[in-house]
């Protein structure tokens, strides 16, 4: 590559001020599996059930609640089986913004490590996401939770959690 090719794209890169990666979030094998669902309630609030299977006789290695945030609301308190979980800042992972939406406010997703509050005899998740801003494009309101178990009965598995990184250089 010539030195014009290279200097052409570093300056675009400046000009722009923004940079598009992927983040490797969570990196694991392990003998066991995987499973996940997802709820959205599309206006911002909201109940419903997330039917998950897990393999008899495992053990829960990692559950992540993770949660997509249109625009900048308030915290948000989401709650799974009757246990509270706070969404905000410190849980964001990944922000980016939604092209020809008229919006200026970043969009994002937030995970949490909610792996000692899941029973792997369970499988029925009651999700509710509560009232918010009153604005459904200004809200939390779209969850999915993953879970991976141990099981020395089930053949090896691999994951990799990537997620989109979007940031804007000041």
């Amino acid at each position: 590559m010539n030195s014009f090719k290279i200097y052409s794209i570093l300056i675009f890169i400046l000009i722009n001020k923004i940079i598009y990666a992927q983040l490797l979030f969570y990196q694991d094998v392990f003998y066991g599996g995987s499973t996940g669902g997802g709820f959205s309630t599309g206006l911002g609030t909201g109940s419903g059930i997330i039917n998950l299977y897990i393999e008899p006789n495992s053990t829960i290695k990692k559950a992540f609640l993770i949660c997509q945030r249109f625009q900048n609301p308030p915290p948000a308190q989401i709650t799974i089986n009757g246990l509270p979980y706070i969404i905000n800042n410190n849980s964001e992972v990944s922000s980016y913004s939604i092209l020809n939406s008229g919006h200026t406010d970043r969009s994002g997703v937030h995970v949490l490590d909610i792996t000692t509050d899941i029973n792997p005899n369970q499988s029925n998740y009651n999700i509710t996401i509560p009232p918010q801003t009153g604005n459904p494009e200004k809200a939390f309101n779209s969850i999915y939770l993953l879970i991976l178990y141990e099981n020395i009965f089930l053949p090896k598995t691999s994951i990799n959690l990537i997620v989109k990184f979007h940031k804007v250089v000041p």
